[in-house]
């Protein structure tokens, strides 16, 4: 457990980043990001097999964790935390490379 919620961490393929900006139209503010597009194995239990294709966002200071990023495997380190209605939701805290990823087409 860590002080807001249950940790672990989980091999995914990390398939690109795309970089993004835009102005909050509440604050004026002028927010920056990055989007981490990914797979990951989908769960035992589940209907169909393979891979899962994910996608999550950073915004401002944590677009830096992902800011050098590459296609490939990676360890990421899942939080998960209580969401709306009780449900955990999981957001990436961390992640280390285990090898690199190069697509031949």
């Amino acid at each position: 457990m860590s002080e807001n919620g249950m940790t672990r961490t989980k091999r995914i393929l990390v398939t690109g980043v795309d970089v993004f900006d835009f102005v909050d139209k509440g604050t004026g503010e002028k927010v920056f990001g990055r989007k981490l597009n990914y797979l990951e194995a989908r769960p035992q239990g589940d209907k169909g097999n393979g891979f899962v294709s994910a996608e999550t966002s950073f915004m401002n200071e944590k677009a830096q964790m992902v800011a050098g990023v590459t296609p490939g495997y990676y360890d990421a380190k899942i939080e998960y935390v209580e969401g709306k209605g009780n449900k955990l939701y999981g957001r990436i805290v961390d992640l280390r490379k285990v090898a690199e990823f190069k697509a031949e087409l």
